[in-house]
């Protein structure tokens, strides 16, 4: 590349803070790919972006922000030995997308232990904070689905500008399988994260079900107490009851008579199941069976 088109093309790309992309054709000097992409390892920190502009033609690959990717990589120097054997320069940025896929896949290792502890919790506890820790785990996938959007870009137009070089180039076709195993993980993990969501649905539903019945049930059980309640809680003159010593457990005797006489009915109809029960779940762990 000429420098001084080299000079002006990185004085541009310095300029964005964005993923950009584009393809430049020429009939004699050959065609070019250029454009940026923005790597935001931290969701949690958007505006820590990790900004690598490249420029690739026939006969040159042209990088600015390598060095600071670079500082995760093990081993540097093997690094840019193995840059430097690409057979041609579209191959060399093809090695950097593979090696910066690299970095996504382990992330998704981590990301698979999480998903493991939401779907422990969810079996064990499932408490009110679980939702919340399924949908952060989804806007992780969300966010890293569309780290790896420009780089799918860059493949398509790679081969779009680069046809012939990247026929039967081992680069080309170690990046399009790691494609695939890219989109098989997303698809995967989507998936187990919306059964959370579903299961978790379920569960509130099931719970909120069983408190009404609950309450349902103590209510019942409770209204022969507050109407004789309420008709013995009138000021009346002529009630026969307040004037006999045994007027007062004769009232006790008839309401818990009344509420014992529910509940047997409650009970035999089976709207009781499960509620006013001890709930034995799971059993605990040294108690046998899987725990």
């Amino acid at each position: 590349m000429p420098r001084p088109e080299l000079r002006s093309w990185a004085e541009g790309a310095q300029a964005r803070k964005h993923n950009s992309i584009r393809t430049v054709w020429f009939e004699a000097e050959g065609n070019e790919l250029q454009g940026t992409v923005a790597i935001v390892p931290d969701p949690q920190h958007p505006e820590e972006k990790r900004l690598f502009h490249y420029r690739v033609a026939n006969d040159a690959l042209a990088t600015i922000g390598l060095a600071r990717l670079l500082r995760e990589t093990i081993d540097e120097r093997r690094f840019a030995d193995r840059l430097l054997a690409c057979g041609s320069p579209v191959e060399g940025l093809l090695f950097l997308l593979n090696w910066i896929l690299e970095h996504y896949f382990n992330w998704m290792d981590a990301f698979e232990l999480e998903l493991t502890q939401a779907k422990t919790k969810m079996r064990e506890t499932n408490d009110g904070h679980l939702f919340e820790y399924i949908m952060d785990l989804r806007y992780k996938l969300l966010h890293w689905n569309a780290q790896v959007i420009p780089l799918k870009e860059i493949r398509f137009a790679a081969e779009e500008t680069f046809p012939r070089q990247l026929a039967h180039s081992e680069s080309f076709a170690a990046l399009r399988v790691r494609m695939e195993r890219v989109r098989m993980l997303q698809e995967e993990y989507m998936a187990e994260i919306d059964s959370l969501l579903k299961l978790d649905d379920v569960t509130v539903n099931y719970r909120a079900n069983d408190i009404m019945k609950t309450l349902t049930v103590f209510t019942v059980l409770l209204t022969p107490m507050t109407a004789l309640g309420a008709i013995w809680g009138m000021n009346f003159d002529s009630m026969p009851e307040t004037e006999r010593p045994w007027g007062y457990p004769a009232a006790l005797t008839v309401i818990f008579a009344l509420m014992g006489g529910i509940y047997w009915y409650l009970r035999k109809q089976g709207w009781t199941k499960n509620i006013l029960e001890v709930k034995l779940g799971r059993k605990k762990k040294g108690e046998g069976g899987t725990p």
